[in-house]
């Protein structure tokens, strides 16, 4: 318990201190008033008591987090292990040895400002609710003596590359007709011949009039279509990747969803099942020539590559496919909430992470909009 006294017309505290068994007082004085001297003396205490229950184990950020990883995620999915170990390689590669008890908020915000300057900003926060977690375990132990991570800023572009590559509404009606039209041809062929049909121009005009991810596009199977009302059950994805679950996996946001789909492209799903090559999965799109027994991503980017030199439309990846069909429904006022619905995204912050440019664009023509209204 400290002691306050006056001396004078001031007052100072006294704060009982042992350093190696030798009484070493804490003293300071000047304070105006004995409730200015009383506080400062409180929280003194308070740091040399928090300090006595400190854990004084040198370790670094690193090797801490690894600890903590293979400790409390030992039942994460691979792609999720995955970027854990890319959180932990990104530490290693900044902080090295450095003991995490020397760590200070200044120092973890330069790291995330750094970090930030080649990363989109989603990818800064995934980053951090790692490391956060991780130090908040640190706190609870008493190896670090307060929480760095608490309240930073988090850096990084607002927008992704993917965006900067998306058909615009013409150059998306050219394509959907080519693929119509090819779907088309390839069914036909089948008929002809009693081979398997050609589902490859099929899956990109899936992908482009349902914005759903290459790894759902691929698990799906025919009974993943309702003909009666013209959906599609997204359940599943499907592991196309080494680093990836073999065989179905689970969704991203671990949710299945169920999405409307234009009668027309139902129409070609059910021509195109009976031809589909025979699997012990039923996938729509199986091929027995690839090693993960579907279509594969870099092939399936070839074939839009040479899709779109044809159609003389802007080059895009199958993933820009996607960025596509939500670019345009959010231009055509689809509410925000039924586009991130559709998406499967995990909540609504991250479809306005990604489509922030066009709704903030979408924001002035409204103003106008408004303006007009009222004037």
């Amino acid at each position: 318990m400290a002691s306050i006294n006056k001396r004078g017309n001031t007052w100072q505290y006294t704060v009982s201190r042992y350093v190696d068994g030798e009484y070493k007082p804490i003293r300071k004085g000047g304070f105006r008033t004995k409730r200015e001297a009383t506080l400062e003396a409180t929280e003194v205490e308070n740091n040399l008591n928090k300090n006595h229950a400190m854990n004084f184990r040198n370790i670094s950020l690193a090797d801490y987090f690894k600890e903590w990883l293979e400790l409390y995620k030992q039942n994460v999915g691979s792609n999720t292990l995955i970027r854990y170990l890319t959180t932990h390689k990104t530490i290693d590669e900044y902080f090295g040895s450095l003991d995490i008890k020397l760590i200070t908020k200044k120092d973890y915000q330069k790291f995330l400002n750094e970090y930030g300057k080649t990363r989109v900003k989603s990818t800064v926060q995934k980053l951090n609710s790692h490391i956060r977690a991780c130090v908040g375990e640190a706190v609870d132990e008493g190896i670090v003596p307060i929480d760095f991570t608490r309240n930073v800023t988090l850096t990084g572009t607002t927008t992704r590359k993917a965006l900067e590559k998306t058909l615009n509404f013409d150059e998306t009606e050219k394509l959907i007709d080519y693929l119509k039209m090819k779907t088309e041809q390839n069914i036909q062929l089948s008929k002809f011949t009693k081979d398997p049909v050609d589902t490859r121009h099929l899956l990109i005009l899936i992908g482009i009039t349902t914005g759903m991810r290459f790894a759902e596009l691929i698990a799906l199977t025919p009974d993943s279509f309702n003909f009666n009302n013209n959906t599609v059950k997204i359940r599943y994805t499907w592991g196309y990747l080494k680093r990836m679950h073999e065989g179905f996996g689970e969704t991203k946001n671990k949710e299945a969803r169920t999405i409307v789909v234009p009668d027309k492209i139902m129409e070609m799903v059910k021509k195109t099942i009976p031809f589909i090559h025979e699997n012990k999965n039923n996938l729509l799109f199986y091929t027995p020539v690839s090693k993960y027994k579907v279509h594969s991503n870099s092939g399936m980017n070839e074939l839009l590559k040479e899709i779109t030199d044809t159609l003389n439309i802007t080059t895009i990846s199958l993933h820009g496919l996607r960025h596509t069909h939500a670019s345009i429904l959010i231009y055509k006022k689809v509410s925000i909430q039924y586009v991130s619905e559709r998406l499967g995204h995990k909540d609504l912050s991250t479809t306005y992470e990604y489509y922030l440019h066009l709704i903030n664009e979408l924001k002035l023509e409204d103003e106008e909009k408004t303006l007009e209204i009222f004037s």
